[in-house]
């Protein structure tokens, strides 16, 4: 116990404040809700035969959109492969005033093979932080090959689609398919 008197003897010491700043942080918010886009109604006997030995180098397909979402997984079905081992990279394009594919806005490092065994593919994309709120368009671009045959995806059986797009060249322009046969190509995002 110290008395009035010790107390009273010692020195003040004032602390002076030091304000220093801090830089703005924004944060996103994205609701951690699953919903599939893309597939609804996938059908065995609609395909898309995507042969690279005829120069049929990308495939894209529409997907409507209207909400920020973050894409973690893509998912789809080979009906049929004949090549040894297929590599290809997964493109997300904008949408052009015209319905076709615009802008690359993702896909630069988004390297994947497929091997003649394959059949069903499932690639997790929750790392690559890819976000769209709009409507946008997938693509499957091919870009090396072994072997030679027959490529092909499973297909998506819909009334109201708007077709496939697809392109012989990268630099190519788009073409599309919105005959009777359009189906497109069944994929599945989520």
């Amino acid at each position: 116990i110290y008395s009035l008197e010790y107390l009273k003897s010692i020195e003040t010491i004032t602390l002076k404040p030091k304000l220093s700043q801090l830089d703005e942080v924004i944060i996103n918010t994205i609701k951690n809700r699953s919903i599939s886009l893309g597939a609804e109604s996938t059908h065995r006997r609609i395909d898309f035969v995507l042969n690279p030995d005829e120069n049929f180098v990308e495939l894209a397909r529409f997907v409507k959109n209207n909400k920020k979402i973050k894409i973690d997984e893509v998912k789809f079905k080979i009906d049929k492969n004949q090549y040894d081992k297929i590599a290809f990279k997964l493109n997300f394009y904008s949408v052009n005033e015209n319905t076709l594919p615009d802008e690359k806005i993702y896909g630069d490092n988004l390297y994947y093979e497929i091997q003649k065994k394959d059949r069903k593919i499932k690639l997790k994309l929750d790392e690559k932080n890819i976000i769209l709120d709009e409507d946008f368009f997938i693509a499957i671009e091919i870009i090396d090959k072994t072997g030679h045959g027959e490529f092909v995806l499973n297909g998506e059986w819909k009334y109201y689609t708007k077709g496939h797009f697809f392109r012989t060249q990268k630099l190519n322009d788009w073409i599309v398919n919105s005959g009777d046969n359009a189906f497109p190509w069944a994929v599945e995002i989520k």
